[in-house]
Parts: structure tokens; C-alpha cells; sequence
């Protein structure tokens, strides 16, 4: 059966983005995403069957603290291809990447990027 596990608003003050100050300031990054992944029918009801919400506010954690990111683009496949690579019976993530700080010439309250990652996505690239 296939079971979605969904975090919102994960919260890290990081270090991402192309300008030198975004680098260097950093910004609060607010991380979302969905996790697809199989469960045995049975299994549904086992603890240790299903993902440990921990876990996964962990791995996200060690990629977004881990590595500065020039673009929310390549922060958020990092975040994505981590979770296909360390949770085998992951078929597909969503991740998302919003920021409010907005170095622009005008008014913006944020920006999101958001990808959708499959198993078969990584065997392209």
C-alpha cells in the first residue's frame, strides 16, 4: 500500500542562495514535503513499518545545515534525492523550499520552489 508521510514547516536559519549576503547572513527556509512510500497492508499498525517522523526532520536537517546551496532549486532535489537514497521503499518525494527574506527591488513576501522526485528521475540523471 502506498503511505504519504507529510512534514510542514520544518524551520532552519541557513546559508543558501546566490547572493554573497544570503550566504553570509543566512535566512529562515521553511521546508515542506511529502513522502511516498510502500507498507505492507498488514504492517500498517507496526511502528517500526512505517517512517519515524525523527528521522525524516533529521535527514532534512543535515542536508539543509549540511551544504550552501546557490539556488532553492539545487537545495531542494539535495533534500529530495537524500530521502530516495537513504529510505529504499521511498518512490516519491515532494519537497518544497520557501524563503520571506527577498533580496528584490520591490515588495515580495516569499518564494517557493517545489519538485517532485521519483526513484526513476535519479536513474536519468
Amino acid at each position: 500500500m502506498l503511505c504519504t508521510l507529510k512534514l510542514e514547516g520544518m524551520r532552519f536559519h541557513a546559508f543558501h542562495g546566490s547572493l554573497e549576503v544570503e550566504r553570509e547572513l543566512g535566512q529562515v527556509l521553511e521546508v515542506s514535503l511529502c513522502v511516498s512510500y510502500d507498507v505492507p497492508l498488514a504492517d500498517l499498525g507496526k511502528p517500526d513499518s512505517v517512517y519515524a517522523y525523527a528521522e525524516i526532520y533529521e535527514t532534512v536537517q543535515k542536508v539543509v545545515m549540511g551544504t550552501k546551496y546557490e539556488t532553492m532549486e539545487g537545495l531542494t532535489f539535495a533534500i529530495a534525492k537524500k530521502l530516495l537514497d537513504d529510505y529504499a521503499e521511498t518512490e516519491m518525494v515532494e519537497a518544497s523550499v520557501k524563503r520571506g527574506q527577498l533580496y528584490v527591488p520591490g515588495v515580495l513576501s516569499s518564494s517557493e520552489v517545489t519538485l517532485m522526485v521519483t526513484r526513476e528521475d535519479l536513474l536519468e540523471g
